[in-house]
């Protein structure tokens, strides 16, 4: 950090927050050694609480992401998410309150998706109003719990390669074609991008250039893509 004069830094983990103890000697060693350092890193609902987000804030963190996925109860417990929706609603709250910012990350085209499901989660993302919001494509991994649920339904054969991505369906659902969930992506997609009052609040919040212009470039970037018709 002191010979390359890098100040920002994303820990790279799933779930940062997992462990309360270690977190809070990472950030007790981060603050004893006057590490003059800002940093983000990924978490999860129902491992967020007030004493780890002041330790965190106090030690540089000023943003963190999560994994909410859907909107619909019914389908994340059918996935074995193992978080509620209030866990979400609570640890977006507890960030705002302690100043941290949040990346949420939505999924379209899990297994039992349907156009009402990714109207729920679309609502629910705009309850939460996460600082930074983002759809993807669900993408079933070997192995995965995706992608044995996708095999046992039918929806991909055992041993076949998915040959989608996070922009490209490999599957369809019960309800809906790939072209469909394509379809739905790009819409959720502009239904959060397309809210002035929102960029403008997020903006302000950043309160330095260099990520005002990064944060503009991105939403411009994810905007353009939204706005292609989704594939067949």
């Amino acid at each position: 950090m002191t010979r390359l004069g890098i100040r920002d830094f994303w820990f790279r983990s799933d779930t940062f927050t997992l462990d309360k103890n270690w977190v809070l000697e990472v950030c007790r060693m981060i603050v004893e050694r006057k590490l003059a350092i800002r940093w983000t890193t990924n978490s999860r609902a129902d491992t967020i609480d007030a004493e780890r987000l002041v330790a965190m804030k106090r030690a540089g963190c000023f943003a963190l992401g999560f994994g909410i996925e859907s909107g619909d109860q019914e389908l994340l417990d059918r996935m074995k998410k193992g978080t509620t929706l209030e866990q979400c609603r609570r640890a977006v709250r507890l960030c705002r309150e302690h100043g941290i910012l949040t990346y949420l990350f939505f999924v379209i085209g899990l297994p039992w998706d349907s156009r009402e499901t990714v109207r729920r989660t679309v609502a629910f993302a705009k309850e939460l109003d996460g600082d930074v919001s983002n759809f993807s494509i669900a993408y079933p991994f070997p192995d995965s719990e995706l992608y044995r649920i996708a095999v046992s339904l039918g929806l991909l054969r055992d041993g076949e390669e998915a040959c989608g991505d996070y922009s490209r369906p490999s599957i369809p659902t019960l309800h809906l074609s790939r072209g469909e969930v394509a379809r739905l992506e790009k819409w959720a997609n502009r239904k959060l991008l397309l809210r002035p009052v929102h960029a403008v609040r997020v903006l302000l919040k950043l309160r330095s250039p260099r990520l005002m212009v990064q944060y503009v470039k991105a939403g411009i970037r994810m905007l353009a893509y939204s706005l292609k018709k989704g594939h067949g």
